[in-house]
């Protein structure tokens, strides 16, 4: 009643409570799927290693593993929590809630998401996966007519997923219009504008944003369901924006990343920004000439952008070692030894 319209409220509580129960079906449906696995394991005294324990499936598992005494070990899948000033709001989601042990990235990421308030396993700092480490050892291929891509990370919200931004979804697509308008539209070389896939589309409509990049003559939209990881090797400038896990792929490839920080949208912590302005190129939206000074740095010639990368090498070690990955190696190894 405090968030709708009276003449609508009869409405959402019956979907509401209609979405619960399908859930809660779901939920036990799925444990019965997983009693025989359970069993087998149990005979076998092993363990339960997952990376995403706290999804429906990742529940019902779980909670059998917890009745049966089966160890459960869970991984980080991306770095988030270690840089986002929001990572309070999403933390009933934590690896650690429904597991024994946490395999982390680095000791940020395992004091946060041990100590969360429905954290009921320990931690255990693993160091990044191999997969984040073979992305500065991908083959090149320089696409030569798009040197630069941005890789967004805007996802609208409809009336899906966490509380992590005080944008609706209308103010995030003038931020983005904005973006391509008063920067890369104004380039002298080509852009590629990489859409995040999107699992769950929230709108049945054609993204607004899509109509201003297909206006502007060097701006080039790629929205194939293609994770990023793959295309980093095809790029010589990187940008992307808000405290998600995509600028874990971004900084581990060791191309120059520039960042934006959206105030308003997965902002980062006022610990990572200190660490980020010396390690990366990064750019803070609410300043008021925010537009302009992006303009002009990435109006540089790129060897020039890739030159001032690399003196900045000694700060993004520190960087990286606090933030994404404490060590530089075996973190399967390291993580199988504690197992």
């Amino acid at each position: 009643e405090d968030f709708v319209l009276p003449e609508i409220v009869d409405n959402c509580e019956q979907i509401f409570f209609e979405d619960l129960e399908k859930r809660v079906n779901l939920f036990f449906k799925s444990r019965a799927k997983w009693n025989s696995v359970i069993k087998r394991i149990q005979e076998e005294k092993g363990v339960l290693l997952t990376n995403y324990p706290s999804s429906l499936n990742g529940l019902a598992i779980t909670s059998l593993c917890r009745e049966r005494k089966i160890p459960v070990i869970s991984a980080q899948h991306g770095v988030t929590p270690e840089i986002s000033q929001y990572h309070d709001e999403v933390e009933v989601g934590f690896e650690a809630n429904a597991s024994d042990c946490y395999l982390a990235y680095n000791n940020q990421s395992a004091n946060i998401v041990q100590n969360s308030h429905f954290s009921r396993g320990k931690s255990f700092v693993a160091g990044i996966s191999s997969r984040h480490l073979r992305m500065s050892k991908m083959l090149t291929i320089k696409d030569k007519k798009f040197p630069v891509v941005y890789i967004s990370t805007n996802v609208y919200k409809g009336n899906l997923g966490f509380f992590i931004g005080s944008l609706t979804d209308y103010e995030r697509s003038i931020k983005e219009k904005d973006l391509i308008n008063k920067v890369f539209a104004r380039l002298s070389y080509n852009v590629r504008y990489k859409t995040y896939p999107e699992d769950n589309r929230r709108y049945p409509d054609v993204d607004p944003v899509f109509d201003v990049i297909n206006n502007s003559s060097n701006v080039d939209l790629f929205t194939d369901k293609i994770d990023m990881r793959y295309l980093m090797g095809k790029h010589r400038v990187l940008i992307t924006s808000r405290a998600t896990s995509t600028l874990g792929w971004a900084i581990m490839s060791k191309k120059p990343v520039v960042f934006i920080n959206w105030k308003e949208n997965s902002p980062l912590t006022s610990d990572a920004l200190d660490f980020f302005e010396k390690g990366l190129f990064l750019f803070n939206d609410d300043d008021s000439d925010f537009h302009e000074k992006l303009l002009l740095f990435l109006s540089k010639p790129i060897s020039e952008i890739e030159r001032l990368w690399d003196l900045k090498e000694k700060d993004r070690i520190e960087m990286i070692d606090r933030f994404f990955s404490s060590y530089s190696s075996n973190a399967g190894k390291r993580a199988a030894k504690m197992i």
